[in-house]
């Protein structure tokens, strides 16, 4: 679960703001394509992205949080963004409560309609919204305990959804069977963070339970707790992309010795195992995957590689090719802010999200990344 008041605590050092009202600024470029700084919406001095959709190459989706930090408590109303093949553009949504947030999305298509989940909390519990190609609309859903909250929604078709999270009786996993989203019960006691769903007997879930990594399978009938590694004295997995039933990917962070480095581990339809990753600087971590194929998974999150502000994140981008991960230069690799989330509807086109920081005058700025390839259009 991204929380949006520690990411933005941490501030940041450089200016972006002539990055993001300039359209596209490019940087990063690799032989295979580049990413760059694509310019969106940021209506408040708090400005967060956390997830993201690919519909097609002109209709994309980004949903968050806007608001204040400067006030105790913080105050926050949700944010969608939509990319309709030539800008980025603040959709209405509803913003239930005094305080609330969006931290997942998720499409799927019917026929010729496009719809979306998208999850989050307020400050009276669990927040899900729906978008049925024309407007936002909150769906009651169950807020357990107190504290509830949801982190992140997978799809599979109009009548197969998944929401995960936790409250203060622990995990929270929540079905929508097509009419109704309910509870479904869970083993354990921690918190999940995201989930992601083969099929309508094949879903997983990842998070942390007790400063260790948390996995969680679903069979059609019942979820259960799968054996994943840690490292360090803390683990913890935010973000889980399912490629095929053998090929599955999660990602995080540890932490040992005064250092916080990447966590990166694949399932192989038989074990979870810890993949080597590359962790710049001493505090990194991935917030966000998609997979692509077996050999294009993409990963994204921060890291302090700035020597000139060393407690300053800026964003990270991290890519498997089949055989090794690897760092990718980032568009706004030299900016304060971090990316939460991924996505990718072919090999040559993908977005990322976050948020950046200008230190001076304490405002964070929405960020969003496009990765293209010459090779490949819209």
């Amino acid at each position: 679960m991204l929380n949006l008041n520690s990411r933005w605590s941490i501030g940041g050092a450089c200016a972006v703001t002539a990055l993001l009202l300039s359209p596209i600024v490019a940087f990063g470029a690799r032989d295979d394509g580049s990413w760059t700084v694509v310019s969106s919406p940021s209506p408040n001095p708090a400005n967060l992205l956390s997830s993201v959709a690919t519909l097609r190459g002109h209709d994309a989706w980004a949903v968050g949080a806007t608001g204040t930090i400067s006030q105790f408590p913080p105050s926050f109303q949700t944010l969608t963004e939509h990319w309709d093949g030539t800008s980025w553009s603040v959709v209405p949504s509803p913003s239930p409560g005094t305080s609330s947030s969006l931290s997942s999305v998720a499409a799927f298509t019917r026929r010729d309609q496009r719809d979306l989940w998208a999850v989050g909390s307020s400050d009276s519990g669990t927040l899900i919204e729906r978008w049925d190609g024309s407007s936002w609309t909150v769906v009651p859903s169950p807020s357990p305990g107190t504290a509830s909250s949801l982190a992140g929604v997978g799809a599979i078709s109009p009548r197969d959804a998944w929401a995960v999270g936790g409250s203060t009786l622990g995990t929270l996993v929540e079905h929508w069977d097509g009419s109704t989203w309910s509870v479904v019960p869970t083993p354990a006691t921690g918190t999940l963070s995201g989930v992601a769903a083969l099929s309508p007997t094949d879903a997983w879930a990842v998070g942390t339970a007790s400063a260790k990594t948390l996995v969680e399978h679903w069979d059609g009938a019942s979820w259960s707790v799968v054996p994943s590694p840690n490292a360090g004295t803390f683990s913890n997995l935010t973000s889980v992309a399912a490629n095929s039933p053998n090929d599955v990917w999660a990602v995080g962070g540890s932490f040992a010795q005064g250092a916080a480095s990447t966590l990166v581990e694949h399932w192989d339809g038989s074990s979870w195992t810890v993949v080597p990753s590359p962790s710049p600087g001493s505090l990194t971590a991935l917030l966000g995957v998609t997979s692509v194929s077996d050999r294009n998974v993409w990963a994204v999150g921060d890291a302090n590689t700035n020597s000139a502000v060393p407690f300053v994140p800026q964003p990270l981008v991290e890519h498997w090719d089949g055989t090794s991960w690897s760092v990718v230069p980032s568009a706004s690799r030299d900016s304060g802010g971090f990316l939460a989330g991924v996505d990718f509807k072919s090999p040559g086109r993908g977005w990322a999200v976050g948020s950046s920081t200008e230190l001076a005058t304490r405002t964070n700025f929405t960020l969003v990344e496009r990765f293209s390839r010459e090779d490949e259009g819209d």
